[in-house]
């Protein structure tokens, strides 16, 4: 194979580096936590661990959504298909009575990938939310809202809102010996807003983004939304290691990582790959 004079001086300056300079170049550890899955969280939102309760009035607080590392599992044939990108009440709409998820709704379509098949690994971030509100007189205008931004180091796969969904699987992610909430009022409801607002979500286009609100009405229960994304980002340059999940090129910054563990490729392929600014999660 004939080189082109570009990998020719790439190689050549990689050879340098790697006999003289090799020690003075400060190169970043990949950190594969679960916490890096989460790039980005602002509004009323914690990180949190899994509590051995979730039921209702067992893991409260009035004052935050709370973030819940579910961790990898793998899609089964019972799984619900994802049904909607975002959802949230019109407040010129009647209130749709019951326990009812998406009456009376204003709905944006789904329109990710779908659910991958049986067998393949994905990983669940649970989001709850319960202010404690059992005690006080019902009703529907009067209650607590909280609201969050997350970002996410890959996309999302789709959401399940409803208590059929989260139901379903509660045992795909979640280790045993958890209690999951026993009320069938566990879903986000968009068919009524209160005073303080009502629940909502939106997954941006690019799917990497959710925003959202829940909300829980005087006497209410609980809301919650079980978040499905891909197993692992995969990008679609290799060579794109600095940061973790990679910012679209190839540079200076992936070579400083790429110095300190060779491993991750052939330093021919790197070399094919340095200078380009094109990368993107596939």
């Amino acid at each position: 194979m004939i080189k082109s004079p570009k990998r020719l001086i790439f190689l050549s300056v990689f050879a340098l580096l790697i006999g003289t300079a090799a020690h003075a170049i400060s190169a970043t550890v990949i950190d594969t936590d679960s916490e890096q899955i989460v790039t980005n969280i602002s509004g009323e939102i914690e990180v949190v661990d899994i509590p051995p309760s979730l039921d209702g009035g067992d893991f409260t607080s009035p004052t935050y959504i709370r973030l819940m590392h579910e961790g990898s599992g793998t899609v089964t044939a019972g799984m619900p298909d994802f049904i909607y990108d975002g959802a949230y009440h019109d407040p010129e709409l009647p209130v749709a009575p019951g326990d009812n998820t998406f009456g009376n709704a204003v709905t944006t379509p789904y329109s990710g990938p779908g659910l991958p098949a049986v067998g393949t690994e994905v990983y669940s971030i649970l989001l709850h939310f319960d202010p404690d509100l059992y005690s006080l007189p019902f009703s529907l205008s009067e209650g607590i809202a909280r609201s969050a931004f997350i970002t996410f180091n890959r996309p999302i796969l789709g959401v399940y809102v409803t208590s059929g969904a989260l139901n379903t699987t509660d045992d795909i992610f979640t280790p045993s010996g958890v209690t999951f909430p026993s009320t069938p009022g566990r879903d986000m409801e968009f068919n009524y807003v209160g005073n303080s607002g009502g629940d909502q979500y939106s997954i941006s286009p690019d799917r990497n983004e959710l925003s959202l609100t829940m909300y829980v009405h005087n006497g209410g229960v609980l809301d919650e939304m079980r978040i499905i994304l891909i197993s692992a980002p995969v990008n679609s340059c290799q060579g794109d290691i600095e940061p973790p999940g990679g910012d679209s090129d190839v540079d200076g910054s992936d070579l400083a990582v790429y110095i300190s563990n060779t491993t991750v490729m052939s330093l021919e392929d790197f070399a094919a790959q340095f200078g380009r600014m094109d990368c993107t999660q596939i």
